[in-house]
């Protein structure tokens, strides 16, 4: 699995204080603002954008666009431990060949989460998914969100296309194109 690396902190008190910050920041999130970034045209072209990335190869890309974490949530997860939750609950992984690729933006944090699942990980450096993060989030800076999710999803479908071959017999499509909007 690769996520974005982030700089750790290591005194306990700046942890809670970040943390705070954090529980505040999303506390104060509109949620509206998340549907005025992604309406459903731009869904629809995220949805068309994932039907394109996954031709060719037997990679399965699931792109989740949450505006702020839950609450009760907002205190002890950060957007990385956030996506692993997603992963799971959303059974990313659960591919027959391991070929599962989660995109997960935060829009309240700007942060971008990739995870791959065993099957891609292998063939693909963490710096490579880390290249991805940083055009995703530089778009984000701009509040170009939905250019940003488009650009990542077509970087990693050509991610895939290079380093994922495709199968002789190819599952279809084992997860939905719909992005899930959280």
């Amino acid at each position: 699995m690769v996520t974005v690396t982030k700089q750790q902190v290591s005194a306990n008190s700046t942890r809670s204080t970040s943390r705070l910050k954090r529980w505040w920041r999303h506390a104060l999130y509109m949620p509206w603002l998340t549907e005025r970034y992604f309406k459903q045209d731009s869904l629809s072209q995220i949805e068309q954008a994932v039907k394109s990335a996954e031709l060719g190869h037997v990679g399965e890309i699931v792109v989740i666009i949450e505006g702020n974490l839950p609450l009760k949530l907002a205190y002890y997860l950060d957007t990385q431990q956030r996506a692993l939750d997603l992963f799971s609950h959303y059974q990313v992984w659960d591919t027959e060949y391991n070929s599962g690729m989660l995109l997960y933006v935060n829009i309240c944090e700007r942060q971008v989460e990739l995870l791959a699942d065993r099957g891609i990980h292998q063939f693909v450096t963490s710096e490579h998914w880390q290249t991805i993060c940083e055009q995703v989030t530089s778009q984000f800076m701009q509040e170009h969100y939905v250019e940003g999710v488009l650009t990542g999803v077509q970087l990693i479908g050509q991610t895939l296309q290079a380093f994922y071959t495709a199968r002789l017999q190819e599952p279809g499509n084992e997860r939905s194109n719909r992005p899930i909007l959280i």
